[in-house]
């Protein structure tokens, strides 16, 4: 389902089209009590949107809840988390 939706309250005309993405990178594993240390470079697979991303995936249990840490010395970082639960 693709949703179009005003940022305010409002009208107006827009377009929506598709188009090939690139494949996602492949997501790494991550345990609960890891900690990884990575690097955004010319090297570093793209995500959906086209830009430079690693992606981590870890598993946990119906219930537990899990703490999430980023940090970056760049001065203006942007990060994103998207969530995506499975029950298995």
């Amino acid at each position: 389902m693709i949703r179009a939706t005003a940022v305010q309250d409002g009208t107006g005309a827009y377009t929506i089209g598709l188009a090939p993405a690139p494949d996602a990178p492949p997501a790494k594993p991550l345990a609960i009590g890891d900690k990884v240390e990575g690097e955004l470079n010319a090297d570093t697979g793209a995500n959906d949107d086209g830009q430079r991303a690693q992606l981590y995936r870890f598993s946990a249990e119906a219930g537990q809840r899990v703490a999430i840490e980023l940090s970056s010395a760049i001065s203006t970082p942007i990060w994103s988390c998207k969530t995506v639960l499975m029950a298995v």
